[in-house]
């Protein structure tokens, strides 16, 4: 199969004279039209296995989105049911800030049954195949992931997740149990982090939806975007983790030292969170060091080998996900001076809201930075097969 999922293109010139020159234009054809490797003792050509792609693989790995996409409108949908029939209690009850908890549950659950019933439509033409390219479907598509991402939740989903490390040191050290998952990630969090995700795979189906076009960005563009949003993507992180470091040690950065003594039982979890913040910063330069294609000499066992595509890129666009969604809330929140769930008195201490007033631009910088990865691994890729095609055939050549 070739790296497009149609049918492998075979040029045998085992029988061709090796004395014979091949003209430039019979090389170059070659060259384009079949993306080869490495040329076998038979003398044909074969193609190289497919590169791996964030947003569209072949064979069955194109259909994961839309079939995650299709079971999650199920389950949705189920679940709907059984609460708008009393069957199952409604997680979303207060004190959270989502749109699920500030409307009654009756509107909620047919918010949500709704959702799943345009899920439901919108993925079942790309599982079985029969979606077209139509910038109306695309455009329809990507308002379930509007609605998911950036409408219906509130910061539970990204702070479950910071403190998903914090949790693991405080059980690992003994100073708390297990338990504490379950305060943290409770049925409401769990749902809201199953819709962001959703929220992903719809992304992806609106983006197949989109019909192709031939605009292509030159290369040194395409490296200076993904440079300079990689650089926005790691600084915002690292000023929010100043503020969180400082507190933990006493400093009262940004905040009065009366604020700094009311949230002086919290301060630990805030270091945490912003030693979490710069290792994404690191992470997240990865995206445009040698090191993030490559992995560095020092990680035993992985040294030398290409990163997977699909593990930068699809870690990175979670992450862009997770912090624009809480940043738009936050933002919302600062505007209409309602700073929900914080601890009293933080609508007027800057630091306690301003670096996160950056998520949104957060968000976009990473997945920009994230999305030009792979699009220069992917041209990269292009450029090796061909030299590898090239070589292949001036060794046939050669006498």
């Amino acid at each position: 199969m070739s790296a497009a999922g149609g049918p492998t293109e075979h040029v045998g010139i085992s029988n061709a004279d090796p004395n014979e020159a091949i003209s430039m234009p019979t090389k170059n054809m070659l060259i384009k039209n079949v993306p080869t490797r490495s040329t076998p003792a038979g003398g044909t050509l074969t193609p190289p296995r497919p590169a791996q792609n964030a947003l569209a693989t072949a064979g069955p790995r194109k259909k994961t989105p839309a079939w995650l996409a299709l079971v999650w409108s199920v389950l949705l949908g189920a679940l709907s049911i059984l609460w708008l029939t009393g069957v199952l209690s409604f997680p979303f009850h207060g004190p959270g800030a989502s749109l699920l908890d500030t409307t009654t549950p009756a509107t909620a659950q047919v918010i949500l049954l709704g959702i799943a019933i345009a899920g439901l439509a919108l993925s079942a033409p790309h599982v079985l195949r029969v979606a077209p390219r139509s910038r109306t479907l695309a455009v329809t598509t990507l308002l379930l992931p509007v609605m998911l991402i950036y409408v219906i939740p509130d910061y539970r989903v990204l702070a479950a997740v910071g403190y998903l490390p914090v949790m693991l040191v405080m059980v690992i050290s003994g100073t708390e149990s297990l338990s504490i998952f379950g305060q943290v990630w409770t049925g409401s969090t769990v749902i809201l982090a199953a819709g962001v995700l959703a929220g992903l795979c719809f992304t992806v189906l609106a983006v197949r939806s989109w019909p192709k076009t031939r605009t292509r960005i030159s290369t040194p563009r395409l490296l200076l975007v993904g440079r300079v949003a990689a650089y926005i993507a790691a600084a915002i992180p690292v000023g929010y983790a100043v503020t969180r470091i400082a507190w933990a040690l006493g400093i009262p950065l940004g905040i009065s030292e009366s604020f700094l003594k009311e949230i002086d039982q919290i301060t630990n979890i805030g270091l945490g969170l912003g030693l979490f913040a710069i290792v994404g910063a690191i992470l997240t330069l990865g995206l445009v060091q040698r090191w993030g294609t490559i992995f560095p000499r020092w990680m035993l066992g992985l040294r030398g080998r290409p990163v997977p595509v699909g593990l930068a890129v699809n870690s990175a666009l979670i992450v862009s996900l997770l912090v624009s969604s809480a940043g738009i809330f936050i933002v919302r929140g600062a505007l209409s001076g309602d700073l929900a769930l914080a601890p009293n008195g933080a609508a007027s201490q800057v630091a306690a809201w301003l670096p996160e007033m950056f998520w949104p631009l957060w968000g976009a910088a990473l997945a920009t930075a994230a999305l030009a990865y792979r699009e220069r691994r992917r041209r990269a890729a292009h450029d090796e097969r061909q030299e590898h095609l090239l070589a292949a055939v001036d060794d046939r050549r050669t006498p």
